[in-house]
């Protein structure tokens, strides 16, 4: 009985660092092959706004992103991207933008792993999921604009 004791605590030692060491794997590695690290830009950023049409949540972010876009001007690309989240969405999309410009929007979606409308993301894979307030939105893109435009404060 001694020996089989022994043998349980050797296992589940194994059992535990073989937990962490995928742990530590998928802490060092994941964000990076996601893409999530910082990132700054020079001089520009590129948004691309993930929503669809049958989404509540996305009509209140877009006079958010408009106010924004006015106030960045050049300093910000704007994407917009209409995804398939509902039925019918495919169709609203396509019909708006065209089918190319629909798929595109879809393999960017599969990219960045777009679980959820509203999604905001930077070119960098930077993503922010849901509605994201005026102040905030601002001081996200601003963290990633190199060297910071008198706008960022």
């Amino acid at each position: 009985m001694k020996g089989q004791s022994f043998k349980v605590s050797k296992t589940l030692l194994y059992t535990g660092v073989a937990v962490l060491a995928l742990v530590l794997v998928f802490a060092l590695i994941v964000p990076r092959a996601s893409g999530l690290e910082s990132c700054p830009l020079e001089g520009k950023v590129k948004l691309e706004y993930f929503y669809s049409e049958s989404c509540p949540a996305c009509d209140t972010q877009k006079p958010i992103l408009r106010d924004l876009l006015e106030e960045f001007g050049d300093y910000v690309e704007f994407v917009p991207r209409c995804v398939y989240i509902h039925a019918g969405d495919d169709t609203t999309c396509i019909e708006m933008w065209g089918e190319e410009s629909f798929l595109k929007a879809m393999d960017r979606a599969t990219e960045i792993e777009l679980r959820a409308t509203p999604t905001i993301a930077l070119e960098c894979n930077d993503v922010e999921v849901g509605v994201k307030h005026a102040k905030d939105l601002k001081q996200w893109v601003c963290s990633h604009l190199s060297p910071s435009p008198a706008i960022c404060g």
